[in-house]
């Protein structure tokens, strides 16, 4: 690769508190004279500098190796792609997202340690991660030894990657909205006692008994709907049915939702304080009081269950990592 390269390391079009752009060229060279045709300052191998960024932003440079370096602006779309267009108007090729770890972890002792970076900078949640960190002692003891996982298991993987979906539906006025903001660890949802008070599907990413997912808060159903509630229902009830795990709620007045036998789901019975709940469920919680922390733990651990099983949390076992 004779010319110089950039490619966007952070989740393009997701904002974030800091970006991340990996620059190269084939020679120490070529990335320095490209660098500064762009006005970018290139800090000395192994050091850190603060620089202007094309001036659209100011943020580090981190220069790892004699072709390479990283960049890092504010997390926000707009900024990250203003510097990416800026990049590629000063003659540097967008390589996406798609960069071989080899070129961005030079430091790598191989491909594989190279890959393994590359993962841990894609990993999500506190399971993920300690999986991952293990993975580097098995392949080490065992490389020429095929990965022991079951096909189950490669499924559950990719969740540890890319946060499966949690979506909450059930009737108006049952505490969905309120079970989210327990679950976020955070107000995301506007709670109220009055029907209808969640107009739209709200979202929220959450760290879930440590594995991260979307949770997707859906408007309740109820008699008298406006029409562009029940526009937005509709469109939720589509990414419901892409859902990884559904929580059909209920309370002591109306029973959890049914819903497609096909979708994986969990009938959950909120407000167990005001009395008990109506139809079958496989948990009863109150968000009150001091049931609320044993209560939270219970729905995230059968969350994380439904989603990554226990015997996905083995150490031991070696799967494959790279794509």
């Amino acid at each position: 690769m004779n010319h110089a390269w950039f490619s966007v390391r952070t989740r393009r079009g997701s904002p974030s508190a800091i970006g991340v752009l990996t620059l190269g060229a084939s020679t120490e060279e070529a990335l320095i004279r490209a660098c500064n045709a762009s006005r970018l300052a290139v800090p000395p191998v192994g050091s850190v500098s603060l620089i202007d960024l094309l001036g659209i932003d100011r943020g580090l440079a981190i220069r790892w190796a004699q072709t390479s370096l990283d960049i890092t602006p504010h997390g926000s779309p707009a900024v990250v792609d203003g510097i990416r267009r800026g990049l590629i108007a000063h003659g540097f090729e967008d390589l996406g997202s798609g960069l071989d770890p080899m070129l961005a972890f030079s430091e790598a002792s191989g491909p594989l340690e190279a890959s393994w970076l590359e993962a841990l900078t894609r990993v999500r949640g506190e399971w993920g991660t300690r999986l991952l960190l293990a993975q580097r002692h098995a392949w080490d003891c065992w490389p020429s030894f095929p990965d022991t996982a079951s096909d189950a298991w490669k499924r559950t993987r990719q969740r540890l990657f890319d946060p499966p979906t949690v979506a909450v539906v059930g009737p108006a006025n049952v505490g969905k909205s309120t079970l989210v903001n327990a679950l976020a660890g955070r107000v995301v949802s506007v709670t109220s006692d009055e029907a209808g008070t969640t107009r739209d599907a709200v979202g929220a990413v959450a760290n879930v008994d440590g594995i991260e997912v979307r949770l997707l808060d859906v408007a309740g159903l109820r008699d008298e709907m406006e029409p562009s509630e029940r526009a937005a229902l509709a469109l939720a009830n589509k990414a419901v049915a892409r859902a990884d795990l559904v929580l059909r709620c209920g309370d002591g007045t109306l029973p959890p939702p049914m819903i497609d036998d096909s979708l994986c789901s969990i009938a959950v019975g909120l407000r167990r304080d005001l009395g008990p709940p109506r139809g079958v469920c496989d948990l009863e919680l109150s968000l009150v009081g001091q049931e609320r922390g044993p209560s939270i733990r219970r729905i995230g651990q059968a969350i994380r269950r439904a989603l990554v099983p226990d015997g996905a949390l083995d150490t031991s076992v070696r799967w494959v990592f790279w794509d």
